[in-house]
C-alpha cells in the first residue's frame, strides 16, 4: 500500500465518570470503515456505552497522520488527537495504552499535556 493522509473518523467514548484513559495508536482500516474499534453487532456494541460507567475512557493518539494501510509502524507526519476535550471533562487518573506505538507515540505527543505517564500493554490489533 501506499503512504495515505488519513484522519482519525470517529468520536472518544467517555463521560465525567472516566478515571481511567485507553488509548490505542490510530484505527485499522477495518475500523475506520465500521466508524468504531470493531465490527460488533449491535448488542455488542451497547456493551461500549457502559465503559464509562465502569470509569473507562476509549480512543486512540492519533487524529490525523500517514499511513500504509493499518500498518503503526508506517504512521508518520502525526497530528495528536484534540486531548484536552477528554481531560476538560474527564478527572483522568490513569492512562493505559494499547501496545507500544500507542505508548511511543502518547509519550511523544500527549504526556505533556496530560501530566500522566502511561502503562503500556500488549497490543490487542489482530494486525
Amino acid at each position: 500500500p501506499e503512504y495515505q493522509r488519513i484522519s482519525h473518523g470517529f468520536e472518544p467514548v467517555y463521560d465525567e465518570r472516566s478515571r481511567i484513559l485507553v488509548l490505542g495508536s490510530f484505527p485499522s482500516v477495518l475500523s475506520r470503515a465500521n466508524d468504531f474499534y470493531t465490527e460488533i453487532p449491535e448488542p455488542i456494541l451497547a456493551r461500549f456505552s457502559v465503559l464509562p460507567a465502569h470509569g473507562i475512557a476509549l480512543w486512540d493518539v492519533v487524529a490525523q497522520c500517514d499511513i500504509k494501510g493499518s500498518s503503526d509502524a508506517s504512521i508518520a507526519n502525526v497530528e495528536p488527537v484534540d486531548i484536552e476535550r477528554v481531560l476538560e471533562v474527564a478527572p483522568i487518573r490513569h492512562v493505559v495504552c494499547n501496545g507500544g506505538t500507542a505508548g511511543r507515540l502518547y509519550a511523544k505527543h500527549l504526556q505533556d499535556r496530560v501530566g500522566l505517564p502511561a502503562v503500556v500493554l500488549p497490543s490487542t490489533s489482530p494486525a
